[in-house]
């Protein structure tokens, strides 16, 4: 049997509660089975009751049984080391999908989102080369594949897209003084809350603020502008798949991103966006594309966007591990057999 984790329940942020759910959607078409885990508060939980709470879980877990875990849960440090440790004690081979590293996406969360509860896993599934590499150096000597994108569930019919000079940015640039002081004469539209009154550019417009679910209704054209996470250090922007790519992309929406960021060369190389080593750089970007050009990111787009709505890339990296002899039974556990 196979099985894939979900975290559902109040997860940090909609975008990593949309890449749980969708990554579970498609591996459900491959035949997993999913195991829902809540996100919840255990410190009023003794060891026992939040073992017995795991246990109820992972009831349906038999000896042999493949497991990929969707990391982090979200939950608490003890919360992911006593369901690892459960879990392998069924007996099953547990992969972990890494969705996020909290530990080198910033320093401050190294001891709630330890690497040795990761490293326990028997494989790994990373976003990128570069993830590879630096867990791998690391310490981690077991087998990592990569990820090679993360597909996206789109719920609505992809809008046509029209020829616009412009910029869409999906969040809250209310913190953002680069945005909010917006030196360009490129049209920056912001799908999130409205900070007109703070705004000190006649180029920023703010548009509606949409849920993440109904975002891809409201993109006419242009081009999605993946901004630097200020909350993550550049070095795990150079290795970790951006949260909005997918969503930008799977809505038929070509993308500008920055020039160090993982998949930056990919997005040039198939016209697929353009990259920029800093903001100033857009309007000249911009002013030379016209609408031939632009037909070509958009004939581009479509048919990558189509790949990641129906679960290409997800059924790819399955289709690895089911090619694989996974259990070389020693003294009684499952061992990784390559």
């Amino acid at each position: 049997m196979k099985w894939v984790t979900q975290t559902v329940g109040r997860v940090p942020r909609a975008d990593y509660r949309k890449a749980q759910e969708d990554f579970a959607h498609f591996a459900k078409a491959a035949k997993f089975r999913r195991l829902a885990i809540f996100r919840f508060n255990d410190a009023q939980e003794s060891d026992e009751e939040l073992q017995r709470r795991i246990w109820g879980i992972i009831a349906g877990l038999k000896h042999g049984d493949l497991l990929i875990h969707q990391y982090p849960t979200w939950n608490s440090k003890r919360y992911e080391d006593m369901f690892q440790r459960e879990a392998s004690y069924k007996g099953v081979t547990m992969g972990a999908y890494i969705q996020q590293l909290p530990a080198l996406s910033n320093e401050r969360f190294e001891a709630d989102f330890p690497l040795e509860i990761l490293f326990r896993y028997d494989f790994l599934i990373a976003h990128t080369e570069k993830m590879r590499e630096k867990l791998q150096e690391l310490g981690y000597e077991k087998l990592i594949f990569v990820s090679s994108f993360a597909d996206y569930v789109q719920d609505y019919p992809i809008r046509p897209k029209k020829f616009l000079r412009q910029v869409v940015y999906f969040g809250d640039i209310g913190m953002k003084p680069k945005f909010l002081s917006w030196s360009n004469t490129t049209m920056l539209k912001v799908l999130g809350p409205n900070h007109s009154e703070l705004s000190k550019s006649d180029s920023v417009k703010f548009g509606a603020n949409p849920n993440l679910s109904v975002v891809s209704t409201y993109l006419e054209g242009g081009f999605g502008f993946l901004e630097r996470d200020s909350r993550k250090t550049d070095d795990y922007a150079a290795m970790s798949f951006h949260d909005k790519l997918s969503l930008f992309l799977s809505a038929g929406m070509p993308v500008i991103v920055y020039d160090d960021f993982a998949y930056a060369e990919f997005i040039v190389e198939n016209k697929l966006g353009f990259a920029i080593s800093q903001i100033s750089e857009i309007d000249e970007k911009i002013a030379q594309i016209d609408e031939e050009n632009y037909a070509e990111f958009l004939k581009n787009v479509s048919y990558f966007g189509e790949l990641m709505r129906t679960g290409f890339f997800t059924g790819k990296l399955l289709q690895q591990l089911e090619g694989l002899d996974f259990f070389d039974l020693v003294e009684g556990r499952p061992q990784l057999g390559f």
